[in-house]
């Protein structure tokens, strides 16, 4: 139970936050916020990934978003960004961000899976 809690807690730490942030780009989280708050938000997306114009063009993207509510998942509103490719990098790093945690843990996973058969498949013809 202890590792769990310790896990938890270094997953969703400050130092994580940032990666966070960025579910706050989707036009039905936008209207949560207040200008001010975003423009934070914003900021300390910016220190963390560092991409050119984000915050010119995240802050124009809030202006169109504020009042519109989107029903359409995270990869169909990526079409949405083209007049804003500092946002639309910033949603691509979102989209994979999670699959390749996760694309890493499988390989491991596949990889111990391949070495234990490998192991019980040794004859003594291959030790000499």
């Amino acid at each position: 139970m202890g590792s769990l809690i310790q896990s938890l807690g270094s997953r969703f730490s400050e130092s994580n936050m940032p990666e966070f942030i960025l579910y706050q780009l989707h036009p039905n989280h936008i209207k949560n916020f207040d200008r001010s708050d975003y423009k934070d938000t914003v900021r300390t997306f910016d220190e963390f990934y560092q991409i050119d114009n984000f915050e010119q063009d995240a802050m124009s993207w809030y202006d169109m978003n504020y009042k519109e509510s989107i029903e359409q998942n995270e990869s169909d509103f990526v079409k949405k960004t083209d007049l804003f490719p500092a946002v639309r990098e910033a949603i691509i790093i979102l989209l994979i961000l999670y699959a390749t945690t996760c694309t890493a843990k499988q390989s491991f996973s596949t990889l111990k899976r391949v070495k234990t058969w490998l192991r019980s498949t040794m004859s003594d013809d291959r030790l000499s």
